[in-house]
């Protein structure tokens, strides 16, 4: 194979490796962004829950009911958000993993092009041609 192919293949194996890390990052940047938007709703629910409250301890209303169904709902998306930092942290374990596997396989794959040999060159004065004479000789 001629070291142009060898470029080629190169290249493409690039592209490819960087198509995928590409889908992995955006996978993981959708998984926070859910998580985000979730700890948004958990924020919204503890100010429900505490509106709910506060009109049952200070205005007497009768909304235990309402404030149960607050509490399980906040649970509910505590362990939504459990679940997506879990997934989260997979995913960023997985990625992890892949990289590992990459660089592993790249050193051992890597191809090392030695310089083609060159002849020698003549000296162009007398001094010269007598130091490669005392080199050579040690």
């Amino acid at each position: 194979m001629s070291k142009w192919d060898d470029f080629k293949n190169h290249v493409s194996k690039a592209t490819k490796k960087a198509a995928v890390k590409t889908k992995d990052f955006a996978d993981v940047a959708t998984l926070k962004l859910k998580l985000k938007g979730m700890q948004i709703k958990l924020c919204e629910e503890y100010e429900n829950l505490g509106k709910l409250y506060y009109s049952f301890e200070v205005d007497k209303e009768e909304n235990q009911l309402l404030i149960n169904d607050k509490i399980e709902e906040i649970t509910s998306i505590k362990v939504e958000i459990s679940a997506l930092t879990a997934e989260i942290d997979e995913a960023k374990e997985k990625s992890k993993a892949k990289k590992e596997a990459e660089k592993t396989e790249n050193e051992e794959t890597t191809t090392v092009y030695e310089a083609e040999p060159q002849p020698p060159q003549e000296a162009d004065t007398v001094e010269e041609a007598e130091e490669t004479d005392k080199d050579s000789d040690k």
